[in-house]
């Protein structure tokens, strides 16, 4: 909720959000004030038991909070998304599979893979925390197609399917590049972010010219599974910190 909030009013590392209880912000507008004494009414934003109000001058990228505000934005934990894909592929350059669901092994990967198997494209090759499962923000791959590349409005326009990405796991609302070095899970199964999952000069031949330069640092995640279990499509991911609050409440 929050993650989508950011991203509408803002980016994750511009904007701030001021949270008060709903029984405290019973009015529909507040009023904020710019440094020389000019005065607007501005809308909250209801979200479930709080209203979230943005705070600082309209019209400019670095808002500075209130002092009781809360910096939503910037905490990693209150972030929630959903597996909108899965897809494996059983050996190197195969056709990726769209599947409902998976199961998760640590140490060895996404049953049915290459990677699993020790078939893939880079499976001879060693990397730093394995090559377990990947995962791709859904975000970035609609970004190829309609994301803005300069001040002249160019486009790449590449129009790119999930499980052609080459990444196990599709994501929505989900900070995947803030993961690194950091737990989450997918469902019931606990991950371990471990480095960015940047795109390579062969994912370029088995998909489109472009593709490596619209994926550079916005490829997706790397990460290694710390427990089994089976992931489906639909499945909550969210930080292990998050994860750990819910099973409390």
């Amino acid at each position: 909720m929050i993650g989508q909030l950011c991203r509408q009013y803002g980016s994750y590392h511009q904007h701030r959000l001021a949270v008060q209880p709903r029984s405290v912000a019973a009015a529909k507008q507040f009023t904020s004030a710019d440094p020389n004494g000019r005065t607007e009414k501005r809308p909250m934003v209801s979200l479930k038991s709080a209203e979230v109000l943005f705070e600082g001058v309209a019209g400019t990228t670095g808002l500075e909070p209130a002092a009781s505000a809360v910096t939503a934005c910037y905490d990693r934990s209150m972030w929630e998304g959903t597996v909108v894909s899965i897809h494996i592929a059983r050996e190197a350059a195969a056709t990726m599979q769209s599947i409902a669901e998976v199961r998760a092994l640590p140490g060895r990967g996404l049953e049915g893979d290459r990677y699993f198997a020790g078939t893939g494209y880079y499976s001879k090759t060693s990397s730093h925390g394995g090559r377990e499962v990947t995962l791709i923000e859904i975000e970035t791959i609609e970004a190829l197609f309609r994301g803005v590349l300069n001040a002249a409005g160019g486009r790449l326009g590449i129009k790119l399917a999930a499980a052609n990405t080459r990444r196990n796991i599709a994501t929505s609302g989900v900070p995947l590049n803030h993961l690194v070095d950091r737990e989450f899970c997918v469902g019931t199964v606990l991950m371990r972010g471990t480095r960015l999952c940047e795109p390579c000069e062969y994912l370029e031949e088995l998909t489109q010219h472009g593709v490596m330069s619209g994926l550079i640092h916005r490829g997706g995640l790397r990460a290694q599974i710390l427990s089994e279990g089976v992931i489906h499509v639909g499945d909550t991911v969210r930080s292990k910190t998050l994860s750990s609050t819910s099973t409390q409440v």
